[in-house]
């Protein structure tokens, strides 16, 4: 049918569902969530959307299993649920090998804050308590839907070490924890030295959980000692990417791995190329480093830093590359 009552159109062959049948979501005032996007996405990945069975469906939820992390796969629900976890296990038992024959490294049983999150929604969801820390957060000034957000984050966060999924046996973690107010006030704390949000915070928090024991001072020292090193850096940003490493690793260390890297490329902005890879001054890429230098002079990578705006980006894959220590996601 033709009329604007008609739930969809024909077109020869294909069907056109009018744009109101399509999505039954509410939309998000970004004034809500401080603007901050990602915690208006979470927010509609947490709404249950109307059950669609066809084959893009079927495709990605045998992708999710297939490939998505098993934290992920416990939320998927209803009658499947138990073929889900069958199948999971199948493919994680099967032998993949890379064209090496190398095995491929296992993955995070865990994952982040965000995976995280979705199952304390499904299957944790303390109420009262969310409520209690989203009047905390909105306090502080905070709208609505950025509060509801961060006390997600911190709920799950305190879940988390309470039932040793991270943390396990570190006491003043778990301590400290067991006061989602007192919790909260340290988070704040650490974004407000990592110069992040306090989401962001939290699942810095999540992944290395000491950080929120750690005396502000020492931390505050350890950027500031990074900043000596890489003068032009956002190491604040460098932090955050893999606080533990940042934070453990004698700074000599470090400082050795950079220059090593200045010197290797005296023409590059070392500081951006450790922004998009910290991980450049943790791992031994001396092989990969020498090998890139065989193939051109530090004029060629100079002139490259200049015209290329991912020249870091690419740069730091080329050196993981030939070093034999690429990321996992290209088979480690």
């Amino acid at each position: 049918s033709s009329s604007s009552s008609s739930s969809s159109v024909r077109r020869g062959a294909v069907t056109v569902v009018p744009r109101a049948a399509r999505s039954s979501r509410e939309s998000k005032d970004p004034s809500d969530f401080n603007g901050d996007y990602d915690a208006i996405r979470a927010s509609l990945m947490a709404e249950k959307p109307a059950v669609s069975i066809g084959i893009a469906t079927t495709l990605n939820w045998l992708s999710e299993l297939s490939f998505g992390s098993p934290a992920q796969r416990r939320v998927v629900g209803g009658g499947v649920d138990a073929f889900a976890r069958a199948y999971g296990r199948f493919i994680d038992a099967l032998p993949y090998k890379r064209q090496d024959g190398r095995a491929l490294p296992q993955r995070s049983r865990e994952g982040g804050i965000d995976e995280a999150a979705k199952i304390w929604r499904a299957k944790v969801r303390e109420t009262a308590r969310l409520e209690d820390v989203k009047a905390y957060w909105r306090d502080k000034g905070m709208q609505d839907g950025f509060a509801t957000y961060t006390a997600e984050y911190v709920l799950t966060l305190a879940h988390a070490v309470r039932n040793g999924t991270i943390a396990r046996g570190d006491v003043e973690v778990q301590t400290l924890v067991s006061d989602v107010f007192e919790l909260s006030a340290r988070a704040e704390t650490v974004a407000t030295i990592c110069l992040c949000s306090i989401p962001e915070a939290l699942k810095l928090a999540y992944g290395y959980p000491e950080i929120l024991v750690t005396p502000s001072s020492a931390i505050v020292s350890r950027l500031a000692a990074l900043k000596t090193l890489m003068p032009g850096a956002d190491v604040a940003l460098i932090m955050r990417l893999n606080a533990k490493a940042f934070l453990e690793r004698d700074v000599v260390d470090i400082k050795r791995r950079f220059d090593a890297l200045q010197t290797a490329f005296p023409g590059v902005k070392v500081g951006k190329l450790i922004e998009h890879d910290p991980e450049l001054l943790l791992i031994d890429v001396d092989a990969g480093v020498a090998a890139l230098r065989e193939l051109w002079t530090p004029e060629q990578f100079s002139r490259s830093d200049d015209d290329n705006p991912f020249f870091a980006e690419e740069l730091a894959l080329a050196i993981r590359a030939v070093s034999g220590n690429g990321p996992e996601q290209y088979g480690g």
